[in-house]
């Protein structure tokens, strides 16, 4: 009976906060008499007269996260063409999704997951669920001349009325957005139109690797009240597929060494031994 007891209170001390918290409103929002949420009134305002932008919010549509920019891609130049089809064959084994590396700008709008916007005079931080934290600086500055690259860039913003526009470059060369790296620019425009929608648009530029630039357009829709909380995301905790992966790889070199295989590096074992035509263990290769 004692050890129950003591099992129940570990189980309830390392609830999520998110789940404690499911009944706590979301200060700021407008509501109507009977206390709901008040989605369509005006968009609010800061201290300092700005549109609010802050809040959790998530891609309005689950086909945007998986087909963003529609059935045609962006036209790109033979060579960023030949390599990314290349990677594409190879089932995105180098991709820093499957790396579990920083997704640079992708977070946020190619998946469904939350982002939290923090709005403070002179900067904004956006919170990402499987990223690092962005900041975006409103106080004036201009982008640094010669920085160390990162893998969600450097951010600087300004207000044209009701839109907040943000600047980003100087990505590192390790980034991946679309076969784009440390040349991609991007300008992002946040515009709130009511309490639960956000228009966003986002002019993606890369002379290095399409042939002209290319924007993406969506909607986000605002989290309210017991969904305003984003998830903490470890990519590698309980990843047993990699294990797995590391596994293949090192029996399909033996295999190859032993003159008993073909070799690993013309497979795709990313499949980990999953079976199938693919699998090495199976016989087959890709």
């Amino acid at each position: 009976m004692k050890q129950a007891i003591v099992t129940l209170f570990v189980m309830l001390m390392g609830a999520p906060m998110a789940a404690q918290w499911l009944k706590h409103p979301t200060p700021g929002i407008p509501r109507t008499a009977d206390g709901k949420p008040n989605l369509t009134a005006p968009a609010p305002k800061t201290a300092d007269g700005k549109p609010d932008v802050s809040g959790t919010w998530q891609i309005d549509g689950l086909g945007y996260a998986f087909n963003i920019i529609g059935d045609k891609g962006p036209e790109m130049l033979a060579w960023a063409q030949a390599l990314y089809k290349q990677r594409a064959d190879n089932y995105w084994k180098d991709d820093t999704d499957v790396r579990c590396l920083p997704p640079g700008p992708r977070a946020g709008l190619f998946s469904q997951n939350l982002l939290k916007i923090v709005q403070t005079p002179g900067l904004i931080l956006v919170l990402y669920e499987q990223a690092p934290t962005r900041q975006i600086f409103t106080d004036g500055r201009e982008l640094p001349r010669d920085p160390n690259p990162t893998w969600m860039g450097y951010s600087v913003g300004h207000w044209e009325g009701d839109t907040l526009v943000v600047d980003t470059t100087n990505f590192s060369p390790k980034t991946f957005y679309r076969g784009a790296h440390e040349n991609l620019h991007l300008v992002e425009r946040f515009r709130r139109t009511d309490v639960e929608t956000m228009e966003y648009s986002v002019r993606i530029d890369d002379p290095t690797t399409w042939v002209q630039p290319w924007t993406v357009k969506v909607d986000l829709r605002k989290n309210a009240d017991r969904f305003n909380r984003i998830f903490e995301s470890t990519c590698h905790e309980g990843n047993y597929g990699l294990t797995g992966m590391l596994a293949n790889t090192r029996a399909a070199e033996r295999a190859f060494a032993a003159g008993k295989g073909p070799d690993p590096a013309a497979m795709n074992l990313a499949i980990g031994g999953a079976g199938g035509a693919g699998d090495p263990f199976e016989g087959g290769s890709e």
